[in-house]
């Protein structure tokens, strides 16, 4: 048994980022490991322009946004899925000089290595503390859509390095940091941590009596508001249109589109669930969106404003690339609505991709 601090996205008001960080936590206390969350706290950056807009209402609702924040960050609810360790840091600067004591790092999924449009790394989700002789293993660890300008090539080579096993969850990203190493290191591509459980090791926060999950909906979970245009609206609406059920859009609470013709409500990632588990289609502008309509089998259909590599990643895997979206066309929306998927297909496939997560875990901690 080791003791393993897990490096992560584990302070966001984001439900996917909780979900990954659980399953992740979850799946190695259950081979024996004692497992807790570094709780690395990212402080939010508020300019002027985060409280005022030219739109009247684009103001309102970021006024209500931050409220939500501050409401749900208080509640902690988004948090009560996991363990953390007693010490909080918020800098480099206090990792380095204080490190946490585990036996292995683990830097996990969720777009830890994303250099963003600022071209710049978090040096934190590198691992870039601590003692050398501590293992290090980044599992699933994800890069967005890898857009690395070449510059940034020896930055992130350097930080990789003292890695013992390395494993990313895009395969463009896996290529990409194979590619920096060549035959110096083996770089594994492996599933997002939420493949590593099994539907039944969700249904507990899931399962309810409840009268309201006997009304028939369908839900979205749309998290790119600034880019998110007519076009797609006009999917959306033409999904709820075609399938005559209310549309349910769930948020973030201070993230993710509000809808016309919807009812726009905020759910914690227990509620989240619940609400994909009991839909009976989801329209899906997120990667876990699309993950936990393939394990909760929802027929799904993705509406996405740009290339999605994480989402492309995903579903190039369970042969599904065809139900991605990115503007509007009536009888394409049509067609993959009326398209019934081969969850049996999917399972299969899924569970290959899990068998590379559990395989590589035992790999890099034995």
């Amino acid at each position: 048994m080791a003791r393993i601090g897990i490096m992560t996205t584990q302070d966001a008001l984001n439900n996917g980022a909780m979900l990954q960080a659980f399953a992740l936590q979850t799946y190695l206390q259950s081979i024996g490991h004692e497992v807790e969350f570094i709780d690395f706290r990212r402080e939010k950056k508020q300019t002027v322009r985060s409280f005022i807009a030219k739109n009247p209402k684009v103001m309102w609702y970021k006024w209500m946004d931050m409220i939500n924040e501050a409401r749900y960050r208080r509640m902690g609810d988004f948090g009560d899925l996991i363990q953390r360790g007693d010490t909080s840091y918020y800098s480099l600067r206090e990792l380095q000089q204080d490190p946490p004591k585990y036996d292995v790092y683990i830097a996990g999924s969720d777009q830890i290595w994303n250099v963003s449009s600022r071209n710049t790394v978090n040096r934190v989700f590198y691992l870039d503390f601590g003692a050398p002789a501590t293992k290090r293993i980044s599992y699933a660890a994800s890069m967005g859509q890898c857009n690395v300008p070449q510059s940034m090539d020896k930055e992130i080579y350097d930080l990789v390095k003292p890695f013992d096993f390395v494993s990313l969850r895009e395969i463009k990203a896996a290529n990409y940091i194979q590619g920096l190493f060549k035959e110096e290191k083996q770089v594994h591509q492996v599933p997002d941590p939420t493949f590593l459980l099994s539907k039944e090791s969700y249904l507990p926060f899931i399962l309810s009596d409840d009268e309201k999950w006997s009304k028939e909906y369908i839900a979205s979970y749309i998290l790119v508001p600034a880019r998110f245009d007519q076009s797609l609206r006009d999917v959306v609406e033409l999904v709820a249109s075609e399938k005559e059920l209310d549309l349910i859009n769930l948020r973030n609470p201070d993230t993710c589109v509000r809808l016309a013709n919807a009812q726009n409500i905020i759910v914690t990632p227990k509620e989240w669930l619940q609400y994909v588990y009991y839909s009976k289609f989801m329209i899906c502008c997120s990667f876990h969106a699309v993950v936990f309509s393939l394990i909760l089998h929802k027929p799904f259909i993705v509406v996405t404003p740009y290339k999605n590599e994480r989402i492309i990643s995903l579903l190039s895997a369970v042969g599904l690339m065809d139900r991605i979206v990115m503007n509007f066309d009536k009888e394409i929306v049509k067609n993959i609505i009326n398209t019934t998927i081969d969850w049996e297909m999917v399972d299969k496939a899924l569970e290959q991709e899990r068998a590379k997560g559990v395989q590589f875990l035992n790999l890099s901690l034995n």
